[in-house]
């Protein structure tokens, strides 16, 4: 599928809401993207959330706000029609669901969701791939 060529996520700490979250771009009314499956840029976090604990897919935003134009998310997916284009937000007041509950997110939590992060890529972009490298960086949530 050449509209899952590539993608672009950058990392930032979020202060007022909890979870673990992306921002992205909602092409169903883009120009600048070539036609690709409706809904492509939700398919990414809807995976990560099948993987990660503190992950909240309902959180997610997709809506492209004028005082967002600068992001380079939003630089991204317009310049170079990059679909899939993302940030990744994480609380450090933790999460609101879950075994997470209640409690402040600390370095073994980002770990966790960065080694979901690294699995959930590789899944994206090769979903066939043998269960045993799927379990590859389950050390890291140890």
């Amino acid at each position: 599928m050449a509209w899952r060529g590539l993608t672009r996520a950058g990392a930032a700490g979020h202060s007022r809401k909890k979870n673990v979250f992306v921002y992205g771009c909602d092409s169903s009314k883009a120009t600048h993207l070539a036609p690709g499956p409706r809904l492509r840029e939700r398919v990414f976090p809807r995976m990560l959330w099948k993987n990660a604990e503190t992950f909240s897919f309902s959180d997610c935003s997709f809506k492209v706000q004028r005082c967002k134009e600068s992001t380079g998310r939003v630089v991204v997916w317009r310049e170079l029609a990059i679909a899939c284009s993302y940030t990744v937000e994480a609380s450090f007041a933790g999460a609101n669901f879950g075994p997470r509950c209640g409690v402040h997110m600390n370095i073994r939590d980002f770990e966790a969701m960065g080694a979901a992060l690294c699995d959930t890529l590789l899944d994206y972009f090769d979903p066939v791939r043998p269960a045993a490298t799927r379990d590859a960086s389950s050390h890291l949530l140890r």
